[in-house]
């Protein structure tokens, strides 16, 4: 970040309009609260969003941790392709952009079953087939292994009724660390009943941080 301040001073950035502070978090909430700052954008914890909520009475936005979810209700454009393709699009976008890596990535979407008389499944299989690391648009999963994430995968596919949309396999011809993820953009149907299972409902719901989604 630092170095990324220093290229924005030489393209032109005034240095008096961006102060960059080292600290941890206490330091820093005095801070925001001494200076009656008007909004801060905050990353990080669910907890400590919460917390900054309260003591900056509500001046905040917050992008902190969770699992994202995106709900198809019944009302299917069975009749409209233009909205099917755009909805395949926007899910391609929000599941696989920087290979799944930010907090706002999709991990599950919940389809009504009308939805099934459309081609979304095949559009969004299509959409994720364009993306390589030749392209960019495929990269390095910090935060799990490629073996790490392939066994989070098998054990999603033995549920009863499992079904691999798309994807599935790890990515071939890279020179990728073996301590970091090299995965295909990857979608696994599985049937709603399992959710009711505190077991699995713990392994359906675990964030990756990587191109993964359950639906």
């Amino acid at each position: 970040l630092e170095q990324w301040i220093r290229m924005m001073h030489y393209c032109g950035l005034p240095k008096e309009d961006m102060d960059m502070i080292h600290c941890d978090g206490p330091v820093m909430e005095k801070i925001l609260v001494k200076g009656n700052v008007r909004l801060t954008q905050f990353t990080g914890s669910t907890k400590v969003g919460e917390h900054l909520v309260k003591v900056l009475d509500g001046k905040v936005k917050l992008e902190d941790g969770g699992f994202d979810w995106k709900i198809l209700g019944p009302d299917a454009p069975t009749k409209h392709q233009a909205t099917v393709d755009y909805v395949a699009y926007q899910c391609d976008n929000d599941a696989y952009n920087h290979a799944g890596q930010k907090c706002s990535a999709q991990s599950i979407m919940f389809m009504h079953k009308n939805w099934r008389k459309t081609d979304l499944i095949e559009k969004m299989k299509s959409q994720a087939g364009k993306r390589s690391l030749d392209n960019l648009t495929c990269g390095p999963v910090i935060s799990w292994s490629t073996e790490k994430i392939q066994a989070h995968v098998d054990a999603c596919m033995e549920l009863e009724g499992a079904q691999l949309l798309f994807g599935g396999q790890p990515l071939k011809n890279h020179t990728i660390h073996k301590a970091y993820g090299a995965y295909e953009p990857t979608a696994i149907f599985v049937p709603l009943k399992h959710f009711r299972s505190a077991k699995k409902f713990k392994l359906l719901t675990t964030e990756l941080f990587g191109p993964i989604q359950v639906v």
